[in-house]
């Protein structure tokens, strides 16, 4: 009996784990920030870049928006997300999209919004910025310094294709509030787990 306990509770590992990668499998590069509990998913474009706009859209398609920053914390969650060279061009300058916006470029540094709505009370902009330059600047990326990621930040155009044919970033950050239907089968699926797990117990225990 002792025998065929330990041989099921070595095997619960297992079915941990082949639930917790089916539930992951569709968005595996999503990662859940426990400062909010909010998830992230890095995107990689590559080729010519992407503008802000079809970033935008492409994050609201997967139920999200581009990832909006309230603290210096969630900020460096953020930039660890986006540290390989892929998402970065220009020597290592223009980094990707964050959901920064401003309905009015002419005010620099006043006037911007998040698209998730959070209020703009934070901000990390790389020196000299927000500077309104090739063109006026109303989007918001990640920018480095000197050829160093730094996870700070500048201001540009929607698309800068548009600013003299310089690539988009290669890159953007989607981030997305668990829906309460997506928490309540992930919890029905964990007690799915533990009843299966109890009844191939008790079958063990009368097999012994």
């Amino acid at each position: 009996m002792v025998r065929g306990r330990l041989g099921l509770l070595a095997r619960v590992p297992v079915l941990l784990s082949l639930v917790a990668w089916g539930t992951s499998r569709c968005e595996a590069a999503a990662v859940q920030w426990s400062g909010n509990g909010h998830w992230y998913e890095a995107v990689y474009v590559g080729d010519h870049g992407i503008n802000w706009t079809a970033a935008q859209n492409a994050a609201a398609t997967k139920g999200g928006y581009l990832a909006s920053i309230t603290s210096a914390a969630e900020n460096d969650f953020v930039f660890s997300l986006v540290e390989e060279d892929k998402y970065w061009g220009d020597g290592a300058t223009r980094g990707p999209w964050l959901g920064g916006y401003q309905t009015d470029a002419t005010k620099l540094a006043d006037g911007w919004d998040w698209t998730g709505g959070e209020p703009w009370a934070y901000t990390n902009w790389a020196g000299g910025e927000p500077n309104d330059s090739p063109i006026l600047s109303d989007r918001l990326q990640f920018m480095g310094y000197l050829g160093w990621r730094v996870g700070s930040w500048n201001d540009v155009c929607d698309d800068l294709t548009s600013a003299g044919g310089i690539d988009n970033p290669y890159g953007y950050v989607i981030e997305s509030i668990p829906e309460p239907a997506t928490l309540i089968l992930l919890t029905m699926g964990a007690v799915a787990l533990l009843a299966y797990v109890w009844q191939k117990r008790g079958q063990a225990a009368r097999a012994a």
